[in-house]
């Protein structure tokens, strides 16, 4: 057994991650030595990733969430993604480059202190020499070359410069005035190493061995040191006040660069420790976070690797050292920022630029006593002490104090994986060789009879009624009273591998198995769920109960809730992350967290609940990972018991292959603060015709301001359009998504993805507004828009008068075809109608010529037998007869005549009967019989005269046929 009495510890902040780990903590040491790579996630950039040099001297974080980064070749602004810089190369009014100094003003403009005065990143890019300000020196300004190596923009619209020959400051309506002079209440020249303003929004600045600040009453300077001191020894080199108005500076050596911290206190300032802080020959700086912690490097000297830089955190009378081993071991840091997302940028002096982000999850290593990383389970006794099993055995932390148990204390074997407590206080131990009790500090082993693999524990529970229920790899066992009692699958178990193990609050004891499902123990046998009740899975890795008695199983398969007998199962197809589920707990906030082999995840349990009733199909999950703090995002479980359980603090456990990480949900990880989009360039057919003010302008951050005009689109121009956009983030920034629209164009949302552009191949003319909004890796969606609005110009042909007066000149041109189009079709009606009517009466003549006039023409004839006084009278009779026949063919000639020009009978009744009259008449003459088939209801069609004609006449001659050459009695007629 090895204990350890407050450790040191390099792997963490040392005894704070222990007041975090555990409920009952000892006073803390004055000084705790912590793990940069465990408290924060780091990341650097270098000229390789777009820096444009790997000396960044100074930093700033702009309103709408840009990083500035000032080096010896330019400033560069940040998103997360690429660096875009301003340099002499881009831009002539750069007359230095050195950045030594950042600042944002009220207007969004960018300043920058450089070698040669001050730059201002705007609309457009100017220099301000300050060489030209009048000093009480030379009215006509002092003609040096001023170095800026501070800048102030103060809320009030001021600003504040600090050079080497002095103070310079900015009113509205004033311009640059020079602070020092002769005067009572004026500084003295010197340069300004250092300069701030508080929260009362007074102004503070340094001159070598003097501290002065400016009186919010008359503007005048009042000294702070008692004179005289010591230039050199005394000189300031930064100043700084934290989150609770306490001000500090650094006070030391000018030539040796060494300095001690001092605090402002109610007798004036003086120093808070002897201790020296060096910068490797460097000036020391100092940081206040948000947090309310005080920053500065430090050069500390070790026996092992000599000089070496570590990072001094200080937080009221808590001290946090970070050796930058590995990290800072060649370089020197210059300066430091915070961004709107909580995280640290460091600027170095030959590694570029760093990121520390705050991991959310925090872990227990082997570095804060863990026997091994790999951790299995994890229990919270009733003592306040917090058990965790691992690869290497199992330690116990309690207070300030640490044990371990390996085998060489007496453990069956290394490997943890279930732990419990019963109800004396002793502590179960399952190993892969069998159980070890913990009592009152001495262990015993206990084993089950049998083959050596049932001794394999996977789950130890202590059930209410005093015994202790142990899952085996091969069997059920219960230890109650001294006696133990097996169950194997010959007794009614589903599967003799035993995975997990709860009792409800009914007292009901449920059973999740590797390949039986999941079972309950109920009068003394197993009942078992599985596929038919709605089991997805066999394999029943976990089991959890929330506040309202729902039981919730975790399989390889699913996350599914049982309850009445049933399991419904909720997967990826429900909208969770994976299906695998190595452990499940609530945190008593309304939510269930899921461990598995890619991470973490928690699922609202009200909308788990709708999924399971049917009311609703997806649940959104937040995802947790890496890049939230986990060292390793695989989760243990599937074999060991319990692998996350929830500390009476209200924070979850989870074991972890990389130590056992804690996260407290009533401060969740999630990025709630999603990042802001803006909307940076608008090209149209390859041209820029917006372009979006570096600082971000001073509207709303993500907002574009109400009175921005529309970007004005000429006539000229062509109709592509492209749109770049991007979003400030710094925290799973290659997972941010994007969805826009083209207000004028598409209501509709579309999603980009993590695509950063939009592209329209023809914009008609009109007015549009670009609208995009960002959605972060956690699903959280940006507080505002980012809209541009866009008019695109009409050309001349495409206004609205031309296009008016175009379509009355093609409906006027329509109006007169259309007028010309009918006079022609009545003409042609006409002749058509002259052509048909001469058509009728050449039928007309034709038919009195071959009907009517050849029978006229043989009356006549016929008529002259009485001027023949020599004909017989046998011949007179024929020729009378003749002559009576030839009559009455030409009354019927002239009969068919007439039916057929009367306009009466042009219809499909009119003539059947006609063909039937006639078919009859013809038929009766020549004593034959006639059957006659006619619909009884013929349909009103009208018929042509020609076509009457032709259909009397055809009929005719068949009815004579039928007469003459058939030798028919009976002749059927069917129309």
């Amino acid at each position: 057994m090895n204990t350890l009495d407050s450790p040191p510890r390099t792997g963490f902040v040392g005894g704070l991650l222990l007041a975090l780990a555990l409920p009952v903590i000892a006073a803390e040491p004055p000084v705790a030595s912590g793990w940069l790579q465990r408290d924060f996630i780091v990341r650097r950039w270098r000229q390789e990733n777009g820096l444009p040099d790997n000396r960044v001297l100074s930093l700033l974080c702009d309103r709408q969430g840009f990083l500035w980064v000032g080096t010896r070749r330019g400033v560069s602004r940040f998103d997360g993604e690429r660096f875009v810089t301003w340099s002499r190369s881009t831009d002539a009014a750069f007359v230095d480059e050195q950045c030594h100094a950042l600042a944002q003003d009220l207007h969004g403009h960018i300043w920058v202190g450089t070698g040669a005065g001050l730059m201002e990143i705007g609309e457009e890019v100017r220099h301000h020499s300050l060489a030209d300000v009048p000093t009480p020196e030379q009215l006509s300004g002092s003609g040096e070359n001023v170095e800026v190596g501070r800048v102030l923009c103060l809320p009030d619209g001021r600003m504040a410069a600090g050079s080497n020959l002095g103070l310079f400051v900015r009113s509205t309506g004033k311009g640059w005035q020079a602070q020092w002079g002769m005067e009572p209440g004026r500084m003295v020249r010197g340069m300004i190493p250092a300069a701030m303003e508080d929260q009362e929004g007074r102004l503070w600045a340094a001159t070598g061995a003097q501290l002065f600040v400016e009186s919010p009453v008359d503007g005048t300077w009042q000294p702070q040191f008692p004179e005289p001191l010591a230039h050199t020894t005394h000189h300031v080199f930064d100043l700084a006040e934290t989150r609770d108005g306490t001000r500090y500076a650094l006070v030391g050596d000018y030539l040796s660069t060494t300095a001690r911290l001092w605090r402002l206190g109610e007798g004036g300032w003086g120093p808070v420790s002897d201790e020296i802080i060096r910068n490797f020959s460097n000036p020391p700086w100092l940081f206040a976070d948000s947090q309310g912690a005080l920053w500065y490097p430090m050069e500390r000297f070790t026996r092992q690797m000599g000089g070496n830089m570590t990072l001094v955190r200080r937080r009221r009378q808590d001290i946090t050292l970070y050796p930058l081993d590995g990290f800072a071991n060649t370089t020197v840091l210059l300066c430091m920022a915070e961004d709107h997302e909580g995280n640290l940028w460091i600027g170095t002096s030959e590694g570029g630029l760093a990121c520390l982000e705050p991991r959310r999850f925090q872990t227990l290593t082997h570095a804060d006593g863990l026997p091994d990383d790999n951790t299995w389970a994890v229990i919270e006794t009733a003592d306040g002490s917090l058990w965790v099993g691992t690869d290497g055995g199992v330690a116990r932390f309690h207070g300030d104090r640490v044990e371990t148990l390996t085998e060489a204390d007496g453990l069956s074997r290394k490997e943890v994986k279930a732990l419990a407590e019963d109800a004396q206080g002793s502590v179960w131990i399952g190993t892969a060789g069998g159980i070890t009790i913990w009592e009152h500090g001495a262990l015993t082993w206990r084993n089950f009879d049998g083959e050596w693999f049932r001794t394999k524990i996977r789950t130890l529970y202590a059930a209410r009624d005093g015994s202790m229920w142990v899952g085996a790899a091969r069997g059920l066992h219960r230890v109650k009273d001294g006696e133990v009692t097996t169950w194997l699958p010959k007794d009614g178990l589903p599967h003799e591998n035993v995975l997990a193990i709860l009792e409800d609050r009914q007292g009901t004891l449920w059973f999740g198995t590797g390949g039986g499902g999941l079972a309950r123990w109920v009068d003394g046998r197993f009942e078992t769920l599985g596929r038919k009740e709605g089991l997805e899975s066999l394999h029943v890795w976990s089991l959890f109960e929330d506040a309202d008695g729902l039981l919730w199983a975790g399989t390889d398969h699913g996350l599914h809730c049982v309850r009445d007998g049933r399991a419904t199962a909720l997967t990826t197809g429900n909208g969770l992350p994976v299906n695998e589920v190595n452990s499940v707990l609530g945190d008593g906030l309304g939510s269930l967290w899921v461990g598995h082999d890619h991470g973490i995840y928690r699922a609202p349990r009200q909308a788990l609940l709708e999924v399971v009733a049917g009311r609703a199909g997806q649940v959104h999950c937040v995802s947790y990972g890496e890049a939230d703090g986990l060292l390793n995002v695989e989760n243990n479980g599937q074999i060991s018991q319990p692998p996350s359980i929830r500390l009476r603090d209200g924070r979850l456990a989870f074991a972890t292959v990389a130590g056992l990480a804690l996260v407290d949900p009533a401060h969740r990880p999630d990025l709630t603060n999603a990042p802001l989009p803006r909307v940076e360039r608008l090209q149209v057919s390859g041209m820029t015709r917006y372009q979006a003010p570096p600082g971000g302008g001073s509207g709303v951050r993500g907002m574009v301001p109400a009175h921005l005009e529309p970007v004005r689109v000429p006539p000229e121009a062509g109709r592509s359009a492209e749109f770049t956009f991007t979003a400030p983030s710094f925290r799973g920034v290659e997972q941010t998504r994007f969805r826009y629209r083209l207000i004028g164009l598409q209501p509709e949302w579309v999603e980009a993805g993590t695509e950063r552009r939009a592209t329209y191949a023809y914009l008609p003319p009109g007015d549009y507004t670009f609208e995009v909004i960002a959605i972060n890796r956690h699903g959280y969606r940006s507080s505002h828009s980012a809209m541009l609005p866009v008019q695109i110009e009409s050309r001349w042909y495409e206004r609205t008068s031309v296009r008016l007066l175009g379509v009355g000149t093609l409906l006027g041109l329509a109006a007169l075809g259309v007028g010309w189009r009918i006079r022609e079709l009545r003409h042609l009606h006409q002749l058509e109608e002259e052509a048909a009517r001469f058509q009728e009466r050449s039928r007309l003549a034709r038919d009195l010529h071959d009907g009517l006039g050849a029978n006229l023409t043989e009356l006549t004839l016929l008529s002259r037998v009485g001027e023949t006084r020599s004909i017989p009278p046998e011949e007179m009779a024929r020729r009378l007869d003749r002559l009576s026949e030839t009559t009455h063919d030409a009354l019927h000639a002239l009969r068919e005549l007439i039916w057929v020009t009367n306009p009466k009978a042009d219809s499909l009744e009119a003539l059947a009967a006609r063909v039937c009259q006639q078919a009859e008449r013809r038929l009766r003459s020549a004593r034959l019989r006639c059957r006659l088939e006619l619909p009884d209801d013929l349909p009103q069609v009208p018929v042509p005269a020609e076509m009457r004609r032709e259909l009397v006449l055809a009929t005719n001659e068949i009815v004579h046929n039928a007469v003459r050459h058939a030798a028919a009695t009976v002749v059927h007629l069917r129309l």
